[in-house]
């Protein structure tokens, strides 16, 4: 995959059009990393599930409730 990043000036001196193609470049990027983030914690599943978790005796009390 390539990706094309035009030539644009940082600087506060830019132009209107050249400041908007900047800030949709940001725009896009951050789009591109949120859906793979998404993409990463739907693969995962539940990210408060730990390995063996389900399979101890736990109480109530452990689990922050009244101890009977």
């Amino acid at each position: 995959m390539t990706l094309h990043i035009p030539a644009l000036p940082l600087t506060a001196a830019a132009l209107p059009s050249e400041r908007a193609a900047l800030r949709a470049l940001r725009k896009a990027i951050a789009d591109r990393i949120e859906a793979d983030i998404a993409l990463l914690d739907a693969l995962d599943g539940d990210p408060d599930l730990e390995d063996g978790h389900d399979a101890e005796d736990v109480t109530l009390a452990m689990r922050g409730g009244l101890a009977a």
